[in-house]
């Protein structure tokens, strides 16, 4: 179990020092935070890899995107917080595959919206997780999406990765 440096020096009889545990903490949040998303990027990986579209994670998310509003590669780019230079070739991939469609904006000649196709619909579905629960700690029971974890961040990441 994990024991944290307030404990060890309290034990020692040393004084607590709670600018010293607090960095430490944010520290090993920060880890913590970085293995999910580690994590999730992989398991995306492999569920975009098993569904054999040949899709990477950047073009999944400009098609989830394009899934909820159709939008133009500058709007993509705001909202992915990325150059619009680097969004060219993954929307010009997923336009190759059947995937998205440019169409013309009748009212503005310079704009191109993106639009998910019916093709571009069935790869999301079928590259979506399979299941919308989560793993109890410790349980191996799956707990409905949405609800409370007890877990502490520690236990969560320990869980989220084992099968990664």
């Amino acid at each position: 179990m994990y024991d944290s440096e307030a404990n060890i020096k309290a034990r020692r009889g040393e004084a607590a020092n709670p600018a010293g545990e607090l960095q430490m903490a944010a520290m090993e949040t920060h880890a913590l935070a970085r293995t999910l998303l580690k994590s999730g990027k992989r398991d995306l990986e492999r569920r975009l890899e098993a569904c054999g579209v040949g899709v990477g994670p950047l073009g999944y998310r400009v098609m989830r995107l394009l899934d909820e509003q159709t939008s133009t590669i500058a709007e993509l780019s705001r909202m992915l917080r990325s150059g619009a230079a680097g969004l060219v070739p993954v929307i010009d991939t997923l336009e190759a595959k059947g995937l998205v469609d440019r169409g013309r904006d009748p009212k503005d000649r310079r704009r191109t919206p993106l639009t998910l196709t019916p093709a571009g619909e069935r790869c999301l579905l079928g590259c979506r997780p399979l299941t919308t629960t989560t793993p109890r700690a410790g349980s191996g029971r799956a707990r409905p999406e949405g609800t409370v974890s007890s877990e502490s961040p520690r236990e969560l990441v320990t869980n989220v990765t084992r099968d990664v």
